[in-house]
């Protein structure tokens, strides 16, 4: 194939046959660049389209207008004659345009573009033909478009489909919940933090669109296979992330970070996703409001990944409720650093994240340490 292409560009088959639509060709289109022949394959690549900036900056663009200037003396001037006026014309443009030595075509550059453009006999442009008028098919009848009307156009609308909605049932809630404007505002709220990791905001995210694979949703497996992994009861959205006794026992440990703010923990597994719990001193919740995504994605995902070493790695321990509280309040102080590193100027996270450092277990496993008043020297 490079063969070939090399063939075409340097032999004569990369002519093509004159035409009078020639005359209207772009000027650097591949099969007019000029090429030396001798010595193109010792030059780089880019020798042919050296000076195609400069030539464009000061006019010809189209292979009528080198055309025009080579026989800008008439059609009795000498090839040499021809190259050289080209020469001259382009020399003079070029110093005019404020364009530099370096940067204008040489004499070996324009004879060559000079002796591919004299090699077509390119004649006047033929006159447009009119077009015929256009026929267009109406109701399986053809008729002319001038003689249309829009009333011919019209016909009846197709039938309008219903508007896909998110799930949820798997939420508890009636099946019209996102017609509320209320409702698809929290949807729409249900944002994580850019500093979260993917893959904790991702959870989160599925959970919302029903995309979690929780036992008691796979429906060819038997009832006594749907149960939950931590106790007797069927593993449902609700039962896992809300009602199970062992994520229970999680949050239980982390009453140590919640019960400092005043906060309670919602109910319902809607409340989990689109709302943040209240925090006794409204001073606190903003703060709070960036706390509690990264906290509660933390949590689900340290549990849902024990649930998984349930069914594909039996053979590991059951961690305790305490040991999944203190990874995911780790995780979670990773996230909030790398916050304050990005944005260290946020007074009210500081506030809270310094309020529950006066409480041993938040400042061993949840309070950054760059969140801590520098200690007098």
């Amino acid at each position: 194939m490079l063969n070939y292409w090399y063939d075409i560009r340097l032999g004569p088959s990369a002519l093509p046959a004159p035409s009078p639509l020639l005359h209207a060709q772009p000027l650097w289109s591949n099969q007019f660049l000029p090429v030396d022949s001798s010595r193109y394959v010792e030059k780089t690549t880019g020798w042919h389209t050296r000076y195609a900036r400069t030539m464009a900056m000061i006019g010809p663009t189209q292979i009528q207008h080198v055309h025009d200037l080579l026989y800008a003396g008439g059609p009795t001037d000498t090839p040499a004659t021809r190259t050289q006026r080209l020469v001259h014309t382009v020399t003079v443009k070029c110093r005019s345009s404020g364009h530099g030595p370096h940067s204008t075509p040489d004499a070996t550059w324009l004879a060559w573009l000079a002796t591919t453009v004299d090699t077509f006999t390119c004649g006047p442009i033929p006159s447009p033909r009119p077009n015929p008028p256009w026929v267009v098919r109406i109701h399986k009848e053809p008729k002319l478009l001038t003689r249309t009307t829009p009333a011919d156009a019209r016909r009846s609308s197709a039938p309008s489909r219903p508007r896909p909605t998110l799930p949820t049932r798997h939420l508890d809630v009636a099946d019209d919940y996102y017609d509320s404007p209320a409702a698809v505002a929290y949807a729409a709220e249900l944002r994580m933090p850019a500093e979260i990791l993917p893959k904790y905001a991702d959870f989160v995210y599925q959970v919302a669109l029903r995309a979690v694979k929780f036992r008691a949703h796979l429906h060819w497996l038997d009832r006594a296979d749907q149960a939950c992994l931590f106790c007797p009861e069927h593993e449902t959205y609700r039962h896992f992330l809300v009602d199970c006794d062992f994520i229970k026992d999680v949050w239980a440990t982390l009453h140590a970070v919640t019960a400092p703010l005043g906060v309670t923990l919602p109910r319902t597994l809607v409340a989990f996703l689109f709302s943040t719990p209240k925090t006794a001193s409204n001073i606190h919740q903003a703060a709070f409001g960036s706390i509690w995504p990264v906290l509660r994605a933390c949590v689900w995902f340290n549990v849902w990944r024990v649930r998984n070493d349930r069914v594909f790695r039996s053979d590991l321990p059951l961690p305790s409720p305490w040991t999944i509280a203190t990874n995911a309040a780790r995780v979670a102080q990773l996230h909030l650093h790398h916050s304050l590193v990005q944005e260290p100027e946020q007074p009210g996270l500081l506030r809270v994240l310094r309020l529950l450092a006066q409480h041993e277990w938040p400042r061993r496993h949840l309070v950054p340490q760059i969140a801590l008043p520098t200690p007098p020297a």
